[in-house]
């Protein structure tokens, strides 16, 4: 009766396990060591664990993990860090909290690296688009029928640099860019900024919200004037054109024109368009870089 139990005190702490060769009676199996020494390690567990019902299985390789741990050449080292940095003595700590508590450690550590690296990578992702704008902004001089602070001829990725900047709402679409609101003046209006071949930035269009036509003379006329006296004090100069446009003038697909310029480098129309029985205002910034026709209505 000794022998066995002294056989199953070692099996227990050092293996917990099936690996036990030698046969126990169901008396010794059942004594107070064995419940005595299951429910310590069961309880160890569940502080450090929480799980409070824990499979044998479970139960007995998270013991081995423990003690091989505990009896490692590192651990007396892993003993006194702990001490140091949290000032409690290891004696009042379970081995599994020490243990716990030296993996966050490498965990906060790993984090804060990896929080440092994408910091890094952000800076200088900032700071070599700042390069780039500033390269781009050089090469391509503001003009005063620019698209708020974006120039003509400037590239696409500078183009979405600077809308960043600006916060707009966009939708890229290959050799075009979607605007979802923008304000011209005192006009709310969407529309598209265009790319030739290139990738550069030549021309945009952009158009007030539609209303049926017994909102033509009413507002959308208005909206449209608007529009044209924004660009003239904008540009800093009267049309070379101005036309009247009269209802049946308006047609699907084309733009009918209120205000002209023809400036050395590029084109700029205000007018009313329609599509599908909608009647909206339209302005057409175009480089000169494009073709001289006069703009068909292409938003629609």
């Amino acid at each position: 009766m000794k022998q066995n139990l002294k056989s199953l005190t070692i099996c227990l702490f050092f293996t917990f396990s099936a690996f036990c060769s030698q046969d126990f009676s169901e008396e010794d199996t059942a004594g107070i060591f064995y419940s005595e020494l299951e429910k310590s390690i069961l309880k160890e567990y569940q502080l450090c664990i929480g799980d409070s019902l824990p499979t044998r299985k479970a139960l007995i390789m998270w013991k081995s993990d423990i003690n091989y741990l505990t009896e490692s050449p590192d651990y007396p080292a892993l003993l006194k860090k702990f001490a140091e940095e949290t000032g409690i003595h290891p004696s009042d700590a379970l081995p599994c909290e020490i243990i716990n508590w030296s993996n966050q450690q490498r965990r906060d550590k790993n984090e804060t690296a990896s929080l440092l690296e994408q910091s890094k990578k952000s800076i200088l992702s900032r700071r070599a688009d700042s390069i780039y704008l500033k390269n781009e902004l050089t090469k391509n001089p503001a003009k005063p029928y620019d698209f708020q602070t974006i120039p003509f001829g400037i590239t696409k990725k500078g183009f979405l640099l600077l809308a960043r900047q600006l916060k707009m709402n966009l939708s890229d679409k290959d050799n075009y860019i979607i605007v979802d609101s923008t304000m011209i003046g005192s006009v709310i209006m969407k529309g598209a900024f265009y790319f030739n071949k290139n990738g550069l930035f030549t021309q945009y269009e952009l158009e007030s919200d539609a209303a049926s036509l017994d909102s033509l003379d009413s507002w959308i006329r208005a909206q449209a004037d608007s529009v044209g006296l924004f660009m003239q004090q904008k540009i800093g100069k009267d049309p070379n054109h101005a036309y009247r446009v009269g209802r049946f003038e308006i047609t699907q697909g084309r733009l009918a024109i209120l205000k002209f310029w023809n400036l050395p480098d590029a084109k700029i129309f205000t007018g009313l368009a329609t599509n599908n029985y909608r009647y909206y205002a339209k302005l057409i910034v175009s480089s000169k870089r494009k073709s001289d026709e006069v703009p068909e209505d292409t938003i629609h």
